[in-house]
């Protein structure tokens, strides 16, 4: 439980795509301060380099080239491992930076300038704002704010419907994009963890309360039953009735493969780890016990 109310928190407050890896992730960047819109991650082993985890959209990094995936070896020509690469990424100017990076299997270098610019300005280019700490869509209204800002972690009981990484066991089965919360005082279902998909695209958002899935109330549903609703094996249409502000709203969309949805956020599955997709396979083991083998 304590593990589940702490993945819900980072994924509200402003760790900037941070990932649900099994390694620690930096967000490079924040509210009054100048950025390049990355987060960075590492390994479980001091001897692990720093990863890019995340890149934002439309963000300097972005256009500069830079892909999740790829290893940070420099800033500024200075070798770095996270902490280091942490610290001096960290900027309150408009100062360029330039990094060092290997990328892919065979480690191919490449050395890219990125422009630091202010963090509300990267936010807003790819159509999020910072409201109190937290990351929002820049059309979140005054009123669905102050919604979401009540949002209470502690409500949170059992398990999340697709688990904390919040995609299915099964890669194949086509889903929403997005976690399923079950919430007490007052009993309610409450969408979470919502990444870019086809319900995100619908204009589903986090803290949304689920009403109804094809017209049958989720009420009193359990994790498999939840799971059972929102997932099929084969391509399907779902409508959604949610509950946003007190007003119910009606979504209906198509799903898509999880694997799908993982691959348009840049992030793959080892042995149960969520990574970023560029992750070479030697160092799959920074995140896993071993690296797979080959077919």
């Amino acid at each position: 439980m304590k593990r589940l109310r702490r993945t819900i928190v980072s994924r509200i407050l402003i760790l900037i795509a941070a990932l649900a890896v099994a390694s620690a992730a930096h967000p490079q960047g924040s509210s009054g301060s100048y950025s390049i819109g990355i987060s960075i991650i590492r390994g479980n082993r001091p001897d692990c380099p720093a990863f890019i985890g995340a890149v934002m959209q439309k963000s300097p990094a972005e256009k500069a080239g830079v892909q999740p995936g790829d290893v940070l070896v420099a800033v500024d020509g200075t070798p770095v491992r996270f902490e280091e690469a942490a610290q001096r990424l960290r900027s309150r100017t408009a100062t360029p930076v330039t990094l060092s990076l290997k990328r892919g299997e065979r480690g191919d270098p490449i050395t890219v300038v990125v422009q630091r610019e202010p963090m509300e300005t990267i936010l807003r280019d790819g159509g999020e704002k910072i409201v109190q700490g937290r990351v929002l869509p820049l059309d979140f209204t005054d009123e669905e704010v102050s919604c979401l800002l009540r949002f209470d972690t502690n409500r949170i009981v059992g398990q999340a419907a697709f688990r904390p990484t919040h995609y299915p066991e099964n890669l194949s089965l086509y889903y929403p994009g997005f976690e399923a919360f079950t919430l007490d005082s007052p009993p309610q279902i409450a969408v979470g963890g919502v990444e870019q998909g086809p319900a995100s695209e619908a204009g589903v958002r986090w803290g949304d309360i689920l009403v109804s899935v094809d017209g049958v109330s989720v009420q009193g549903k359990d994790r498999a039953q939840l799971e059972a609703m929102l997932s099929s094996n084969t391509p399907r249409k779902i409508s959604l009735v949610v509950d946003r502000c007190g007003q119910k709203r009606n979504f209906s969309f198509d799903l898509q493969r999880a694997d799908e949805i993982m691959k348009q956020n840049r992030k793959q599955e080892v042995s149960g780890e969520i990574m970023p997709l560029g992750i070479p396979r030697h160092y799959f083991s920074c995140f896993v016990g071993a690296p797979p083998k080959t077919p």
